[in-house]
Order: C-alpha cells, then sequence, then structure tokens
C-alpha cells in the first residue's frame, strides 16, 4: 500500500515559525527577551533595530551555551538551522552546535546532528554517520533518535531492525506517536511482519488522538479505500479535516509542514470529487496552499 506514508523526524523543536517559545519557559526573562527580539523584526526585518534585537537574542543563548546549558545550546543550534523566520540559515554555524552539544552528552543535539547527514542539510548525506548519531540521541534517551534510527533501518529494508526500534520509541512512557505512525505501516504493509490491519489501525488511532497529522492521514486512507477496515468516506474526511488542523499548533515539526498538508489536500479532494461539495473543499485547499503546498494552489485556481 504505498499510499501510507512514513516519517523521518527531523529534530522535533521547540518553535512553531510564527510564534517561536524559549526552551526555558520556566524562565521569565527568556520570554521577555523574545518577545522584543520579535516585536522589532515583526515590524522590519532589515530595521537596525531587528539586527541590534536578533543579535543580542542569539548572543545570550551562546553565552548560556558557552556556560553549559546543554538546552540552551540545543536551542541556539536549531534557531541558526532555520526554525525561527527572522534568523537566517547558518548550517555550518548549527551544526558546530549542534557536534559541541552532542559531545557533551545532550541527546537531542546528537538526534539533530542525524538529522542534518540524514537530509543533507549544510553536510554531504551521509547515512552511516546519521546513524551514529541517531543511535547515540535514542541511546540517550531522545525517542526522536530511535524513529530515526527506526526510519534508516527500513530505508535498508531492515524490517526486524526497524520494528525493534520503532517499539521502543512507541512503547516509551510518553509514547512517541510518530513511532507509532511508523510501526503502523510496518504491520499494515506486512514489511518484515505478518499482516496486521487491526495493529496497524490502532496504532494509527493513538497517533492521531495525539494530535500527529501523518497518522491521521494514514488512517483516514484506511477508511476512504476500505482497507483492513468498513469502507466509510464520512469518517475518512472527519479525519484528513482533523490532520488538517492539529490542536497542538506545529507540535511535530516537519518539513515545510508537509504532514498537516498532505491531509488538507485530501479532505479538500473527498469533498470536491466524492462528495461533490466545492465549497467545502476550497477552505482545504487554501490552508494548503498557505502552508507552501503547489497542489493546494493549483487545485484553487482550477476551482
Amino acid at each position: 500500500m504505498k499510499y501510507l506514508s512514513q516519517t523521518l523526524m527531523l529534530f522535533v523543536s521547540f518553535f512553531a515559525l510564527n510564534s517561536f517559545v524559549v526552551a526555558d519557559d520556566d524562565n521569565q526573562i527568556w520570554n521577555e527577551i523574545n518577545q522584543v527580539f520579535t516585536k522589532e523584526c515583526k515590524k522590519e526585518l532589515q530595521s537596525k533595530e531587528c539586527k541590534t534585537a536578533r543579535e543580542t537574542f542569539l548572543d545570550l543563548y551562546e553565552e548560556s551555551c558557552d556556560k553549559g546549558n546543554q538546552q540552551h545550546c540545543y536551542t541556539l543550534g536549531s534557531l541558526y538551522w532555520g526554525v525561527n523566520q527572522y534568523i537566517p540559515k547558518d548550517y555550518e554555524e548549527s551544526q558546530y552546535v549542534f557536534e559541541k552539544s552532542c559531545n557533551k552528552g545532550y541527546a537531542k543535539s546528537c538526534t539533530a546532528l542525524g538529522s542534518m547527514y540524514m537530509k543533507g542539510w549544510g553536510v554531504k548525506v551521509d547515512k552511516n554517520t546519521a546513524l551514529k548519531y541517531s543511535e547515540k540521541g535514542c541511546n540517550g534517551g531522545d525517542m526522536t533518535g530511535c524513529n530515526n534510527v527506526g526510519f534508516l533501518y527500513k530505508s535498508e529494508k531492515n524490517y526486524a531492525k526497524a520494528k525493534k526500534i520503532y517499539e521502543k520509541s512507541c512503547n516509551d512512557k510518553k509514547g512517541n506517536v510518530i513511532a507509532c505512525n511508523n510501526l503502523a505501516i510496518l504491520y499494515i504493509e506486512g514489511l518484515g511482519v505478518k499482516t496486521d490491519y487491526n495493529k496497524g489501525r490502532s496504532l494509527l488511532e493513538y497517533g492521531c488522538n495525539g494530535n500527529y497529522p501523518k497518522a491521521c492521514d494514514n488512517l483516514g486512507q484506511l477508511y476512504l479505500n476500505g482497507v483492513g477496515v468498513k469502507q466509510n468516506t464520512q469518517h475518512a474526511v472527519e479525519l484528513f479535516e482533523k490532520g488538517c488542523s492539529p490542536k497542538s499548533e506545529n507540535e511535530f515539526f516537519d518539513e515545510n509542514f508537509i504532514s498537516e498538508t498532505e491531509s488538507c489536500i485530501n479532505a479538500g479532494l473527498v469533498h470536491l470529487e466524492v462528495l461533490h461539495n466545492k465549497e467545502r473543499a476550497k477552505p482545504f485547499f487554501q490552508k494548503a496552499c498557505d502552508l507552501g503546498n503547489q497542489s493546494g494552489c493549483k487545485m484553487l485556481k482550477k476551482m
């Protein structure tokens, strides 16, 4: 079943693109600094005031990182990676910060570094190095790293190892919903395991109830196509709509909001082509377009 999609977790950050939340939200001063920085740069990105506020903002994180606050090192590396629209990407600096923090034993920074090598962000794609750092993150207790290890094993068709590591991440006390989504696909597609639609559906339901858009989208696909479940178009479109409007805004940072926009496109298509409701379809295509999905923009032009 090729339409189901797995996910490489890029480093799940503390940020939404337009509403940055600093890592240490117990410390009021960090939130105040962020508010000043954001306020100035929202006015005019190229202004002197924005530049000064941005430099101050980054300097404070660098100082905290240099003093050994590894959570702030991770945040700093993420800022240079490009999670905040007001700070230019600097992959070289991001890699440097993540590597320094990883060497200090901060698991999330190791995972982030693994993501850079997996995707070729500022470095040459190197799956072996990506695996090394992802495993270091996983062994340090970061379930995002475990998920990425599973993703890498699955890409090499080593389904047994992928299943084992997905289970570790999915069954963690926090229940990593992205790993659960990826584990579900192994069961639904019978990759390294006996096909088990009930198990796959249950895992997708867990991910969707945890507000992970791609799990909702994959679950919607099962109901839309009647795979392992009774075909139910209405329930399918409800799931697509849920995936298009996750309760936790950008909680699971994925490049270009891919998970969310796919659900928006699918919700729009079902309304348009199956339920023949053009007016209901339009807002879903509009949201996908607004989030950068060109398929949504093309559908709007056709309407």
